[in-house]
């Protein structure tokens, strides 16, 4: 390749380049926004579970914990909802337009490098002989964002299924505690009830058995830990790409 079509390459590197550094830092953000969605349905659950757990301690139950009860399930349920949605705008920062993994530091696409360089005569080759020049080798990139993409993956399915879960069993429970006579018909606050043979204790443990479920927890704990992973994925993806915004 001649002295000319390099020195094309160079310019049409440095170009997006700054655009990469751009792209990189603001899916880092998202990378941290969706890590505290996470953190936020884990809080809301153990927020649920504790408040659900001294009512039934306290053998009384008042207006206000119906409100507070009410409160929590719609904050855990919407909590989860926003943590699903927003990995449709995580992987849409994170695929661009690429079906496969082939993309240079600074999230650029191959693709999108080739195609609008044809007048250098460069090809994937070329682009990548640019970059290991500048020390940078683009399998390190590709394999990052695959792991990053698998990490979503295992985020979002997890939540899926702490989704179903809620829905289902918690705001169940939920529901079938709230329409007990005894307490849409209630005039006097609180209302005792006994540990065990009541109908108020028996909706409050099977909130509370809903929420103690074993697979709700484990998935809320799976999905808290493969974000954090991609987190540190996106960290190192931005720190190893510093040679490419130099």
């Amino acid at each position: 390749m001649g002295k000319a079509t390099w020195k094309g390459a160079a310019k049409m590197v440095s170009r997006w380049r700054h655009q990469g550094k751009t792209r990189a830092l603001n899916e880092a953000i998202i990378e941290q926004d969706e890590l505290q969605l996470i953190d936020a349905v884990a809080a809301n659950h153990t927020q649920l579970t504790a408040t659900v757990k001294a009512v039934r301690a306290s053998s009384q139950l008042r207006n206000a914990d119906v409100t507070a009860i009410n409160t929590q399930v719609n904050a855990l349920q919407s909590s989860v909802k926003k943590a699903i949605g927003r990995f449709r705008k995580l992987n849409r920062a994170t695929l661009k337009q690429e079906k496969t993994y082939t993309k240079i530091p600074g999230r650029i696409p191959f693709t999108r490098i080739v195609s609008g360089v044809s007048q250098y005569g460069l090809n994937t080759e070329n682009i990548e002989k640019v970059l290991r020049d500048r020390g940078v080798n683009p399998q390190v990139f590709m394999a990052e964002e695959k792991k990053l993409l698998e990490r979503h993956k295992t985020a979002r399915d997890a939540l899926q299924k702490v989704r179903a879960i809620v829905d289902g069993n918690v705001v169940g429970a939920r529901d079938a505690l709230r329409r007990l006579p005894v307490i849409t018909g209630a005039t006097a606050w609180p209302i005792p009830f006994a540990k065990g043979s009541s109908q108020i204790d028996q909706r409050l443990k099977s909130l509370e058995d809903a929420l103690d479920n074993a697979t709700l927890k484990a998935d809320i704990k799976i999905a808290e830990d493969a974000q954090h992973e991609a987190l540190k994925d996106m960290q190192g993806i931005i720190a190893a790409s510093r040679k490419m915004w130099a």
